[in-house]
């Protein structure tokens, strides 16, 4: 379960004070329920709430199963918002925790509008693989969906992240990941409550079978 999933992103408006005690109610409440993973998520850019710092929010590590973090812009390397320097950041700090790191939220921002489909897999897939790899990431949740059909999210850029929508890419996708040895396909609703995004969209979960 993600609690208060991106807390530090600053339209949430997540005080430190108040996330962490509130927090830590919700994953008591949780730790004896053998099906639920406590996941402790970042929006894994350098603007945050109140401008604190990243561990501002921690709860500690008796409340923590795993560490998350978002990958959208950061990716490309050029955006204005960051790029992926502040995930290695979430990553490391989680290192130190010793707790296990998930990517769970990504999209390829912009896919097939400002971001033309035939450089997408150099631009953004490969950045993100690579940092699955170098992190031993357990779980990536990609969000794959025409973002722009759906009136929420119309009209914001997010573009249309749906790898079948361009054969090339398909390929790619099918040759690095689907055949990846070291990548499982599984059921998104068994790990970490991920079927709680299956009405908004799509969603494709890879997991390690070491974090089953």
């Amino acid at each position: 379960e993600r609690l208060r999933y991106e807390f530090d992103m600053p339209g949430n408006h997540y005080d430190p004070a108040a996330y962490k005690p509130a927090y830590r109610v919700v994953a008591a409440a949780l730790a004896s329920e053998p099906n639920a993973r406590r996941v402790w998520h970042s929006w894994g850019f350098y603007e945050t709430f109140g401008g604190h710092p990243l561990d501002a929010w921690w709860p500690g590590d008796e409340f923590v199963d795993a560490c998350g973090v978002s990958v959208f812009q950061q990716a490309y390397g050029d955006s204005p918002l960051g790029d992926m320097k502040r995930p290695r950041e979430v990553a490391a700090f989680c290192e130190r925790k010793r707790k296990p790191l998930v990517v769970a939220e990504s999209t390829p921002f912009g896919a097939g509008d400002a971001e033309p489909r035939a450089g997408l897999w150099e631009r953004w897939y490969a950045p993100t693989l690579r940092f699955v790899e170098e992190y031993d990431v357990v779980l990536w949740s990609y969000i794959n969906c025409d973002w722009d059909a759906m009136p929420m999210w119309r009209g914001g850029g997010w573009g249309d992240s749906r790898v079948e929508a361009d054969p090339v890419l398909m390929e790619q996708w099918a040759a690095e990941v689907l055949r990846a040895p070291r990548l499982v396909a599984t059921a998104p609703a068994r790990f970490l409550g991920l079927a709680l995004l299956a009405p908004v969209a799509a969603v494709l979960a890879w997991v390690l079978p070491r974090f089953a």
